[in-house]
C-alpha cells in the first residue's frame, strides 16, 4: 500500500515507521525537491480551478511530509494565493449564489491561516455592497454572512454588521413593527402575524450579532413600543367609562410576545429588566391602583436591578465605586435617579418629561462613529465614554446640555 498520512505528526507513515520531513534549510534537499515542486506549481497555475479546492489540497497534503517546508510555502505563495486572489477579484456575491466564496476559501484556512488575511478586506467590502438593497425579511443575507463569522477578526466582523446589517434591523423595528392589542392574542397568533414579523427578522440574527448590540437594538427600538402599548391598555383614565382591561387576555398577549425571544435573550440582565417593567405594570393593574408610565416603571426596574447587583457585590466582598453624574444631566432634580441612569437613559427620560420624541436615526453616524439620535428636530450624539452630548448646529457638532438641547429643538420647531 502507498504511504499514509500520520495525522499526529504531519509525516508519512511507512512500514519502518514515520519519516521526518526533509530539513527545510538543506540546499541539497531543495535541489532534489525542485523537480517535484516544478510540475506541481505548473499544474496549480495552469490547470487547477480555484473554485474546486480539493484537488490542490490533496496534492499538497500528499507531499507535505516529503517536500521541505520552505518549498511548500513557496508553492502557497507563488501558485495558490495568486489564484485565490484573482478568484476573489472576479467573485460577485449574491444573496442566492451557486458557489458562495466560503465554499472554496474556507477549506484553505487550516493550511494557509493568516496568509488569507489579505483576501478578507475585499471580501468584506463586497459582502457589504451586496446588502445595499437587502431587506431583513430576506433571510438569505444571514446564510451569506454567517460562514464568515469565525473567519474575520471580531472587530472586523462587528464593523461589517454595524455598517451593513444593524441599521436595517433598526429601521424595520422602528418603521415596520406594529405592537398593538390586535397584533396577536397569544404565541401562535403572534408567530403568524405580519405585524410582529419584523421582530422575528431581527432576532434570527442573534447568533451573529454580539449580544450587546442585539440587546441594544431591542432596548432602543422594541421595548419602548411594547411598554407604551401595554400601558395604554392597562391605564384607566379618570372620568371615562372605559371598562377595566381583561387581565387574562393581557397575560396571554404578554406571554405571546415573550415567547418570541430565545432563552439566552430572556436570561440577559437588560432584557429581564425590560420584561419586569411590563410585569410591574400588570401587577399594578391587578391591584386596582394607577399604572406607572413606562419611563417611570423602567427607572424603578433599573434601580431595583442596580440594588440587586450592589447586594451581590457586597456579598462577594467587592467595594462599590462612587457613581459619577454625567455633566449634561446636572440640571435634573432627582439625584438618586440620575446617578442610576446612563447618559442615554437620562436623555430619554428628559425627552419623555418634555414630550419630545427621542429615537435613533438608522444608518447615521456622527463624530468617531457614534450613533446619531433625533431629539425632536435636533440631531444629537451621546458619547458615553466622555459623558457628553453633541448637537448638530450650523453644520458642526457642538457640546450641549439638556436645557440647551431643548432650546435648539424648540427654536427649530418654531421655524417649521
Amino acid at each position: 500500500p502507498g504511504p499514509a498520512r500520520d495525522a499526529r505528526r504531519g509525516t508519512l507513515a511507512v512500514a519502518g515507521g514515520p519519516i521526518d520531513p526533509i530539513d527545510p534549510i538543506d540546499p541539497i534537499a531543495k535541489l532534489v525537491a525542485e523537480p517535484v515542486a516544478h510540475p506541481i506549481r505548473a499544474a496549480l497555475v495552469t490547470k487547477w480551478d480555484p473554485l474546486d479546492p480539493e484537488p490542490a489540497l490533496r496534492v499538497l497534503e500528499t507531499w507535505d511530509g516529503t517536500l521541505p517546508r520552505a518549498v511548500v510555502e513557496d508553492l502557497h505563495a507563488s501558485a495558490v494565493l495568486p489564484k485565490l486572489r484573482r478568484a476573489v477579484d472576479a467573485w460577485v456575491p449574491a444573496l442566492v449564489s451557486a458557489t458562495p466564496a466560503h465554499v472554496w476559501l474556507h477549506p484553505w484556512l487550516p493550511r494557509l491561516g493568516e496568509s488569507l488575511q489579505s483576501l478578507w478586506a475585499p471580501i468584506r467590502h463586497k459582502l457589504g455592497a451586496a446588502l445595499a438593497e437587502w431587506h431583513p425579511s430576506d433571510d438569505s443575507a444571514l446564510r451569506l454572512l454567517e460562514p464568515w463569522r469565525r473567519a474575520f477578526e471580531p472587530r472586523d466582523w462587528d464593523a461589517l454588521l454595524s455598517r451593513a446589517v444593524a441599521p436595517k434591523l433598526e429601521h424595520v423595528l422602528l418603521a415596520e413593527l406594529v405592537v398593538d392589542r390586535d397584533a396577536g392574542a397569544d404565541a401562535a397568533a403572534l408567530a403568524a402575524s405580519p405585524k410582529a414579523a419584523p421582530l422575528g427578522w431581527v432576532t434570527r440574527w442573534e447568533r451573529c450579532l454580539p449580544a450587546k448590540k442585539m440587546v441594544g437594538l431591542l432596548e432602543a427600538c422594541f421595548f419602548p413600543k411594547w411598554h407604551r402599548t401595554l400601558h395604554a391598555w392597562l391605564e384607566r383614565r379618570p372620568g371615562t367609562e372605559q371598562p377595566p382591561p381583561d387581565l387574562e387576555q393581557v397575560t396571554r398577549w404578554y406571554l405571546g410576545w415573550k415567547s418570541l425571544f430565545s432563552e439566552d435573550l430572556l436570561a440577559h440582565e437588560c432584557v429581564r429588566a425590560q420584561i419586569n417593567v411590563a410585569l410591574d405594570m400588570m401587577n399594578q393593574a391587578a391591584a386596582g391602583g394607577g399604572v406607572s408610565a413606562p419611563p417611570v416603571a423602567a427607572d424603578e426596574a433599573r434601580r431595583a436591578a442596580k440594588a440587586a447587583r450592589g447586594a451581590a457585590r457586597a456579598e462577594a466582598g467587592y467595594q462599590k465605586a462612587p457613581s459619577r453624574v454625567p455633566p449634561a444631566v446636572r440640571e435634573m432634580d432627582d439625584d438618586e435617579l440620575r446617578a442610576s441612569m446612563t447618559l442615554r437613559e437620562a436623555v430619554e427620560a428628559f425627552a419623555v418629561s418634555r414630550d419630545v420624541r427621542f429615537a435613533p436615526k438608522p444608518g447615521r453616524e456622527g463624530p468617531a462613529g457614534l450613533r446619531v439620535w433625533s431629539f425632536g428636530a435636533v440631531s444629537v450624539t451621546i458619547d458615553a465614554a466622555k459623558q457628553m452630548l453633541r448637537a448638530h448646529v450650523d453644520g458642526r457638532w457642538a457640546p450641549v446640555s439638556l436645557d440647551q438641547l431643548l432650546e435648539l429643538h424648540e427654536k427649530k420647531e418654531r421655524k417649521l
